[in-house]
């Protein structure tokens, strides 16, 4: 398999340098109970966010959503600003995994359709996750940005080797890989504006990307025929 080095999602670690924290300490201990918790808060969070902006958003908001006091938030997480990475995070992390698993797919063109697949399904069904990771990442300071920009990099940079190999092996036209690699991206990203979850269908949606790219139905539609 040539699709390069195995990506890890490896949750970012804090740097020193951030500013002391407000508010009540978090608990030291990670049971998992309190992971489960700070799950929760991050769903939750990216779905009051969605609703109110970030900028406009609290986390008195988020409190009130997940039945808390303010201050009973403190002991999973410090401030807004870390919510929001924490926010951030999951969704590239999540989307480094899924990338790992398709990236075992030896055929150029079928890892291709897997992605689209994975892309539109992810936003739909995670659209509070990925709309805070595509819009609200200026609000960060530059320590967390760098975590999430690091990230991306690698995202990017696995997505481009695989436009590089579908086009290799005759899959794409020979186009720049970059544009290619953007192209796409945006394709089955920008669903997250405008997909309708009670009226669309995701499968529809890649079924839609797929043949734009490829100009035919994948196999696997073909034979349901």
């Amino acid at each position: 398999m040539t699709t390069g080095p195995t990506l890890r999602a490896v949750p970012a670690a804090e740097p020193p340098s951030v500013p002391k924290r407000r508010g009540r300490p978090r608990l030291v201990g990670r049971s998992k109970e309190h992971l489960d918790k700070l799950e929760e808060i991050i769903r939750i969070g990216a779905q009051v966010f969605e609703t109110t902006g970030y900028e406009a958003g609290s986390l008195d908001d988020v409190a009130e959503a997940m039945g808390f006091t303010r201050p009973a938030l403190y002991h999973y997480i410090s401030s807004k600003e870390e919510l929001l990475h924490l926010i951030l995070d999951r969704a590239i992390n999540h989307a480094l995994a899924n990338l790992d698993e398709i990236g075992k797919i030896d055929d150029p063109r079928e890892r291709l359709v897997a992605f689209i697949r994975y892309q539109v399904a992810a936003i739909a069904t995670e659209r509070s996750l990925f709309k805070a990771l595509f819009d609200e990442r200026d609000a960060l300071a530059e320590h967390y940005r760098r975590s999430i920009k690091r990230k991306e990099a690698a995202y990017l940079g696995e997505l481009n080797r695989w436009i590089r190999s579908a086009i290799e092996a005759g899959v794409l036209p020979d186009v720049e890989s970059r544009f290619a690699t953007h192209v796409l991206l945006g394709m089955t990203s920008w669903t997250y504006k405008w997909f309708d979850a009670d009226s669309d269908d995701p499968e529809r949606v890649a079924e839609t990307c797929i043949r734009m790219l490829f100009r035919e139905a994948p196999a696997k539609a073909r034979a349901a025929r």
